[in-house]
Order: structure tokens, then C-alpha cells, then sequence
């Protein structure tokens, strides 16, 4: 140690030298001493010593360093969580709109520890983790794919070298541990060891659990979290469970699997998936799938929609090729799940895969509410007609006495079709009787009741009736609020925009949209991002600021380009016309207008609805410089075919168009009808009106009208 110190000062004395050591704590106790000796401080000579370590250096050696001329400890810690997120999307890219909950849980196995989360989100892209939609489609994380265990041989190597260190004993021990569960109990690790030593278990119970544990303990190979202990990272103990031997590994699944099934004074929520991992691993497939199948559907019932749909597509593995009642509920429940995790095509693939099943079962409850759950996948997608073609469907196979559930799910589904065509009337008639439908079902019925208050919310403000929308809206986010609904909650707020527009209440209208779009974001659902921007942008526009506008409206335009699964009709391309075309910039009106054009002659763009068509005639209109005739026609139209505030944005555009081409006296008609129609229409308006009329009465200080 000595001569070897030496040596080092000598180096130093010659010139300035620097030592870098990584992986001290792996440095034996001979050669961090002689760095300790040669940087002693009577020495003085210019040496830097560099040792980089786990915490279990300065556990080993917690006066490393003290009697050098100068020494500093720096502790390095993992990323905080908004870093350790940022790091994780970019790793993921091109796949964009990624489920939080599952950027949460790589950083859970990793926890924090930046190359780590490197090692592992590369080693799951290598396994598939990240996807094409098809040759030119866009990118997705596939959820159910996390649990995955990659090729890590970082991190393999890591668990060599902790493994190295231990005894065979002590080592045999980690493997144990490591093979039961993230985390663990002292009571859980003897009472398996207990059931191994009943087996004749070798040297996997050749020293006493707890003792063996608590020497794990002491030297970080775990570490102690209340009661109970657990690797430094989960990725670690993945990597040490793999270095098990087969015979090891089916030994002490075997033993678990004994152990968990009569563990009754485990909570059922921690007992039931370590039961099915076990019983899994030992070959015990029947009852894993039907464990993994019980698990799912009650995180489904919580709303955990990632966790749920790895554990359905467990269960789709495991299942026996002739159990096709399982095989229907594993691909209904994933279809249900997956187009609330964004992901709509596999989502109406799994429905129609589960509808099959259900037909081959001669189960026509179970076909109805494929049905039905596929026209509700359909219509998250915009394709309202392929929706509406379902709920037929499922009307035909439900015949005239349909159970409760049904009733309520037929009724709500019919006011929601009757909604999207712009039948205000009947479809909030429909929904207010699903609602009724629905309530005495209890749990069993409370989506459908969500769904009918949401609707209900969007429909009663169009009928004058915003106290009754108010209050529905109202309940409907209250009790998806209580069960961590976060789709339906999203859903309540969007709606609520038609209330605050009612009541004039802009600030509160944009507040809800952002809100709407953040869980869009935590949810991975980029249908809901493109309505929150498109929305937010509509309203800016209609309140006559445009500058507001234009980053949503570009955001929303964005997306419209790139995922036509959520967005089949080019209306944030419109809105950018109707903007461009109220403030007078013909020029790059035109501009996005022969876009629009293009993207409707697209083979796989949607139809407009009829008030969308109204809108992209009157801007045609205002670019056209048409004349009083044409104007009176789609005023004509408007007035049977728009909705909401269309209706005034009409009747301005034309007082606007007739005062650029001169034509006073119909400007003022026009104007005064906008003004007419505000006074009877709930809306936002009225600040961009004002600027319209001191236009059109040519107030001093009025920006003029662009020709």
C-alpha cells in the first residue's frame, strides 16, 4: 500500500497527475488505501483523486478521504421526476402521446438512475416496445409490452458483481429473494423458506431467512423500506432472479405459489398478483390466466388502464385454446381499455375479435356489448358513420325486451347518433332517458349514467336549458371524480364549455379546455389534446382575438395532418380559413382553403357535417366577393344547418365581405342580424362584434377593413 502511494507522489511530483476511479466501491481495501496515503496532506504534492461510487462506498468506507489536504463529498442523486419523464419521451420518440401512467412505471424500474432508464427503454425498443401504426402510419408505445424483462448486460453485469462478492449462501439467498416480488416482507421470506425446507431445498435454506436478510442488508445489496425489503432497483433484481438456475427457479416458484394461496393475512390486492406470477412461472397456466383475468378486470374497474391491459394480454397467452369464455372476456376487456389508452385501431381489432367469440358462444348479451363498446370506439375516432352502423347492429340482435344494462347502453348510444347529426332535441331526449335508465343499476350501470350527464351537458345549452346542463355536468364530474375516472372527468369539463359560453364566461371556458387537455396528455390520448386545441382556438377566435388563437389552432392543425384516426375531417385547417378569412388575409386564406379542398378529396377523409359545409361556403363566399343572392341562400341554410354560435359568425362574415366590396347599406343589415342573433344565442362574441361594427360604422381609431 505504501510503495504503491509512493509511487503515486513521485508521478505527481513530475507533473500534475490525476486518478479517476469508478466503481470504487468494487476497489479492494489495499488500493483505496494507498490512494488515501498518497493524497495525504503532508505530501503536498499536485494530486487529484477522483473516486466514483455507490452509497455503499461510504458505508464501507465513511472516513475515505478525511485526512487528504482537501477532500469534498458530492452525492449524486436520481433525476426528480419531471427530469426522469422528459429523459423517458425522448427516448421513446418518434412515438409521441405516451400514456404518463406508463412513463411512470419505466422510471419506477429504474428509479431515476439516468442509465438505467437508458439500458432499459433501449433494450424494450429492441423487443418492440415502441411501434408503427402500418408503413406510413404514426407511432405508438405498445403499454401491455412493459413488464417485458429486456437484454441488459449493463445491468447484468452489475448483478455479476454483487453477486460475486457473497458467499454461495448469501448469494442462493438473493436469488430467493429476488424471485419472489419488488417487495417483501421478512414473515413472506420465511414462511418460503419454510415451504422450501419441507421440500428438501438445499442451499437456498441452508442459512436462517431472517439472518441472511439482514447481512443482505448491511452490505446494500438490499435495502430496508418499513418492513420490508427490496433490491436498490428493480432492474437489478430482475437481473439477479435471471442468474437463478432452473432447478432454483421452479423450486422457488413452487414453494411461493404454496405460500400466497394460504396467505390469508395478505391483502388481497398484494396476495392475488403474486399468486398469479408464481403460479405462472411453475407451469400452472389455467390458473394464472384465470388469477391475471380476475386482476385485470379490477383494475379496469379502477380505471388503471395500463396496468389492466398488460395483464389481459397475459392472459391471452396463457389461456387453453379451447377456452373461448376467456378468451372473450380477455379481448373485450383489452378492447375497453385500449381505446381509453388512445390506441383505437387495436382496440376495434380486440371488440370484433371479442364480438366473434361471443357469436361462437351464442352469447347475444356479450355480441350487443361489443357492439356497443365498438360504436363507442368509433365515435372517439370521429367516424360517427361506422359508429352509428354498430349501434344498428346491436338494435337488430337486441330485439324488443333487452336486459336493463342493455336498455340503458341501446338508449344512450341512440342519443349520442341523434346528437352527432345534429338532432338536439331527440338526442337530449335519449340521453336524459339513458340517465334514468341507468341510475338504479348501481355500479353496473354508472358508465353509462357518466356518459348520458356528459352528453346531456354538451346537448341541453344548444335547447336554452344551461341550469339543467350545469347541473348534470355538475354530477357527472363529482362522481368520476370520486372513482378516478379521468376519461369522463375530461369528457364533463369539455362539455362544460357550452355552459360557460351560455353564460358568458370565456376565462372559465379556456381554463377547462387547458384542464381537458393536460389529462388528454397523462392519458395518452391525442383525439383529446386535437378537440382541447381545436376548441381553445375556436374560442379565442370567436371572442375576436387571433393572435390567442393561432397556437392552438396550429397545434390542433398539427395533429389533424398526422393522425387521421382521430381526426378525419380537415376542421382545424377550416378554422385556420375562417381566421385568416375574418381578419382580411385573403391571401393566406386561399392558402388554407385549397388545403382543405385537398385533404376532403383525401380517400380517407370523412364527409364535413352539415354545419361544417355551411362555414366553408361562407368563407368561399367572402374570397369569392359574391353577391347579395348567394349570401341570402346560405344565410337561408345556416339558419337550418349551423349551430351554436355558427349562426352570428355567419351573418358577420357577410357583413364583412359586403363592406370590403362596398356595399354599405347590406354590411349594416348584416351586422344588425349578427347583432339580432347574439342577443338570442348563447356566446362569446360579443367583444369581436364590437370591433366589427365600429369597422363597418368607420369609428375613429378602428382598424380598417383589409381589401
Amino acid at each position: 500500500m505504501r510503495a504503491t502511494g509512493e509511487a503515486l507522489r513521485r508521478r505527481a511530483r513530475a507533473r500534475p497527475l490525476c486518478v479517476l476511479l469508478d466503481d470504487a466501491h468494487f476497489a479492494d481495501t489495499a488500493a483505496l488505501d494507498a490512494l488515501e496515503y498518497a493524497a495525504l496532506a503532508e505530501a503536498d504534492v499536485p494530486l487529484f483523486v477522483c473516486a466514483l461510487g455507490r452509497p455503499a462506498l461510504a458505508t464501507a468506507r465513511p472516513t475515505l478521504g478525511d485526512r487528504a489536504a482537501r477532500a469534498i463529498h458530492l452525492s449524486l442523486g436520481p433525476l426528480g421526476a419531471d427530469e426522469s419523464a422528459e429523459l423517458c419521451r425522448r427516448l421513446l420518440l418518434p412515438a409521441e402521446n405516451v400514456p404518463a401512467r406508463a412513463i411512470a412505471r419505466l422510471i419506477e424500474r429504474a428509479r431515476g438512475v439516468p442509465v438505467l432508464l437508458v439500458e432499459l427503454v433501449r433494450g424494450l425498443r429492441a423487443q418492440g416496445l415502441v411501434r408503427q401504426q402500418a408503413a406510413d402510419g404514426n407511432w405508438y408505445v405498445a403499454t401491455d409490452e412493459l413488464d417485458r424483462v429486456p437484454d441488459l448486460p449493463l445491468v447484468d453485469w452489475l448483478a455479476q458483481q454483487e453477486l460475486a462478492l457473497l458467499p454461495e449462501a448469501l448469494g442462493a439467498h438473493a436469488r430467493l429473494v429476488a424471485l419472489l416480488a419488488d417487495e417483501v416482507t421478512g414473515a413472506e421470506v420465511a414462511g418460503i423458506v419454510a415451504e422450501l425446507d419441507r421440500e428438501g431445498g438445499g442451499p437456498l435454506v441452508s442459512l436462517d431467512p431472517d439472518v441472511a436478510t439482514r447481512r443482505l442488508v448491511e452490505l446494500r445489496v438490499l435495502t430496508e423500506r418499513a418492513d420490508r425489503v427490496a433490491f436498490r432497483h428493480p432492474m437489478l433484481r430482475d437481473a439477479v432472479a435471471a442468474s437463478a438456475s432452473d432447478p432454483e427457479r421452479r423450486a422457488v416458484h413452487r414453494a411461493a405459489f404454496r405460500y400466497y394461496l394460504l396467505a390469508a393475512d395478505i391483502p388481497e390486492g398484494e396476495r392475488l398478483p403474486r399468486l398469479a406470477v408464481h403460479a405462472e412461472a411453475c407451469g400452472l397456466r389455467p390458473e394464472a390466466a384465470s388469477l391475471w383475468l380476475r386482476i385485470a378486470e379490477a383494475l379496469r374497474g379502477r380505471h388503471a388502464y395500463v396496468e389492466a391491459e398488460t395483464h389481459y394480454t397475459r392472459v391471452l397467452t396463457l389461456l387453453a385454446e379451447d377456452d373461448e369464455r376467456g378468451r372473450f372476456s380477455a379481448l373485450r376487456g383489452r378492447g375497453l381499455v385500449r381505446y381509453r389508452l388512445g390506441r383505437y385501431r387495436d382496440a376495434i381489432s380486440d371488440l370484433g375479435a371479442a364480438s366473434a367469440a361471443a357469436r361462437a358462444l351464442r352469447d347475444r348479451s356479450g355480441e350487443i356489448e361489443c357492439l356497443l363498446d365498438e360504436a363507442t370506439a368509433l365515435d372517439w375516432m370521429n367516424d360517427y358513420g361506422a359508429s352509428s352502423e354498430r349501434l344498428r347492429a346491436a338494435e337488430a340482435l337486441a330485439g324488443t325486451s333487452p336486459s336493463p344494462l342493455l336498455a340503458a347502453r341501446l338508449m344512450v348510444a341512440r342519443g349520442r347518433a341523434m346528437l352527432r347529426a345534429g338532432r338536439w332535441q331527440e338526442g337530449a331526449a335519449a340521453v336524459e332517458a339513458a340517465a334514468v335508465l341507468a341510475e338504479p343499476l348501481g355500479d353496473e350501470g354508472y358508465e353509462t349514467l357518466v356518459v348520458a350527464l356528459v352528453l346531456g351537458g354538451a346537448a341541453l345549452p344548444v335547447l336554452g336549458r344551461i341550469a339543467d346542463a350545469e347541473r348534470g355536468l355538475g354530477r357527472a364530474l363529482a362522481i368520476a371524480s370520486a372513482r378516478g375516472d379521468a376519461l369522463h372527468l375530461a369528457s364533463a369539463l369539455n362539455n362544460r364549455r357550452s355552459v360557460w359560453i351560455a353564460r358568458g364566461e370565456l376565462g372559465h371556458a379556456l381554463e377547462d379546455q387547458a384542464a381537458f387537455v393536460r389529462i388528454g396528455r397523462d392519458l395518452g390520448m391525442v383525439g383529446i389534446e386535437y378537440i382541447g386545441q381545436f376548441n381553445a382556438a375556436e374560442l379565442h377566435y370567436w371572442s375576436g382575438a387571433p393572435e390567442a388563437a393561432l397556437p392552438h389552432v396550429h397545434r390542433a392543425v398539427e395533429i389533424e395532418r398526422r393522425h387521421l384516426e382521430v381526426a378525419t375531417r380537415p376542421l382545424a385547417r377550416l378554422l385556420m380559413v375562417r381566421l385568416h378569412a375574418w381578419v382580411g388575409d385573403t391571401d393566406a386564406a386561399r392558402s388554407w382553403l385549397e388545403e382543405v379542398r385537398q385533404a376532403e378529396r383525401s380517400r380517407t377523409a370523412a364527409r364535413l357535417a352539415p354545419s361544417d359545409a355551411v362555414l366553408e361556403a361562407a368563407v368561399e363566399l367572402t374570397l369569392d366577393r359574391a353577391g347579395p343572392a348567394e349570401w341570402d341562400r346560405l344565410c337561408e341554410r345556416s339558419r337550418a344547418e349551423s349551430v351554436e354560435q355558427e349562426p352570428i359568425e355567419v351573418q358577420e362574415l357577410r357583413a364583412l365581405a359586403a363592406l370590403r366590396a362596398g356595399r354599405h347599406d347590406e354590411a349594416r343589415r348584416a351586422m344588425r342580424e349578427a347583432l339580432e342573433l347574439a342577443a338570442r344565442i348563447p356566446n362569446v362574441m360579443q367583444r369581436r362584434l364590437r370591433l366589427s361594427l365600429a369597422r363597418i360604422e368607420g369609428e375613429p381609431g378602428t382598424s380598417p377593413v383589409p381589401r
